[in-house]
């Protein structure tokens, strides 16, 4: 499989998550996997590094996903930053909240190779056309 040049954030509070998800990545051919288990660890690395999409869980201890995509979009350095919010929350409210709150796209954990892949590579394409 080609290597994909981009940079993915997973945020995931959930050590096997952030493990099984790094490591379907790579499968994928995403070389550049970021991790944190935390909010406040992801605020700090998309500060400091060229994130070009998050996938993060909707449901951590302390600020959420949702607090997290609110920061990013209130932000104009991030505001238009691929976001994939992911939670094993199938309900009608917590889908509708995330896209809202600005979410690019929702995935229902837990999603298959295929379905994250797909979900990632929906929300780069307005961001490739767009700097094409």
């Amino acid at each position: 499989m080609t290597e994909r040049d981009i940079t993915v954030l997973i945020v995931d509070d959930a050590p096997e998550a952030l493990k099984n998800l790094r490591a379907l990545l790579r499968a994928l051919g995403y070389a550049r996997v970021e991790v944190a288990n935390s909010v406040k660890i992801a605020q700090g690395i998309v500060n400091q590094q060229n994130i070009d999409v998050v996938l993060c869980d909707m449901k951590m201890p302390g600020a959420d996903g949702l607090a997290f995509l609110q920061g990013l979009r209130s932000d104009p350095r991030f505001a238009k930053l691929p976001f994939v919010m992911v939670s094993a929350q199938a309900a009608k409210q917590p889908v509708v909240a995330a896209l809202k709150a600005g979410a690019d796209a929702y995935v229902l954990k837990p999603a298959s190779p295929e379905v994250i892949d797909a979900k990632i590579q929906s929300v780069l394409i307005p961001t490739s056309e767009s700097t094409a």
